[in-house]
């Protein structure tokens, strides 16, 4: 392990706040605000992962929403690259859900409202983020939604856009991604469906009992995961109305925008208020 730098650029550096391929650290600039220095050593990248490194600077430079995650700065002192960002005090999604922490529902339905929002600027942006998980989604203690890592992000929304299962699979790729096929804003959709229906469980939508990436593929193309009101009896109903439509396997059956999610999301949510029982029997939004 390096040891940690006391200057990088213009920055000073104060704590070494994680590590790994890309190095955190808390750093004082300029200005008082401490801020977040997200940095990787040049020579140690490979290609891909310096050009994703460079891309997500570029990208998160541009945006401008309270849900994401924007550079103030980037570049390269001494052959560190970094990026300059807010200092997040809170734990991302997999290290809440892995704590088992408790949430009430208006604080988990804030969060999945925020994801939607933050996401919705970005599809409206032209910008497919294509690597969404818990570990990129962010809860600061103030109960605000930060989306996280933009390096795998696509401007380019038409077929032969995939990712491939060689350059990245996991368990929040759509079925269409696993087939080789277009990933589109409708991608983003399904990882959001599978994200959220692991915030209302506590547990994945697929792959409870695969043992192999094969039969985690077999799920994830086949699967209709069990409605989140028979594992947790208290969730709003209208949530398996939402999470339905999030997870259908045809993407041309799914919201096609994050923003269409999180209109889905609050005409379910208006019409259980108003007719309370009407998720309980068959009917549609």
């Amino acid at each position: 392990m390096s040891p940690q730098p006391q200057q990088i650029g213009i920055y000073r550096v104060l704590e070494t706040l994680s590590s790994g391929l890309h190095t955190i650290y808390k750093v004082q600039g300029p200005g008082s605000k401490p801020l977040a220095l997200k940095t990787a050593v040049q020579k140690d990248l490979s290609p891909d992962e310096l050009r994703r490194f460079l891309r997500e600077a570029e990208v998160c430079s541009e945006l401008d929403h309270r849900n994401l995650m924007q550079v103030f700065d980037s570049g390269e002192a001494d052959g560190i690259l970094y990026q300059a960002m807010d200092l997040l005090v809170g734990a991302d999604w997999a290290t809440v859900l892995a704590s088992g922490r408790a949430l009430t529902w208006p604080q988990k339905i804030s969060m999945m409202q925020q994801a939607c929002e933050g996401m919705e600027y970005a599809h409206k942006s032209g910008l497919v983020h294509r690597s969404l998980q818990p570990s990129n989604l962010f809860l600061e203690d103030s109960g605000r939604v930060r989306i996280l890592d933009f390096g795998k992000v696509s401007v380019d929304m038409t077929a032969g856009n995939s990712l491939g299962i060689t350059m990245m699979f996991q368990s929040y790729t759509s079925p269409e991604l696993v087939r080789g096929g277009a990933c589109t804003a409708a991608s983003d959709v399904f990882a959001l469906g599978s994200i959220f229906y692991e915030l209302c469980t506590g547990r994945h939508p697929f792959g409870q009992t695969a043992r192999s990436l094969a039969e985690l593929i077999d799920d994830i193309m086949r699967l209709t995961p069990p409605p989140v009101t028979t594992i947790v009896p208290d969730a709003p109903p209208y949530l398996d109305h939402v999470l339905q439509q999030a997870l259908n396997k045809d993407p041309a059956s799914r919201p096609a925008d994050a923003g269409a999610l999180r209109a889905l999301m609050a005409q379910a949510s208006a019409r259980a208020a108003a007719h309370p029982a009407y998720f309980t029997v068959e009917g549609d939004v």
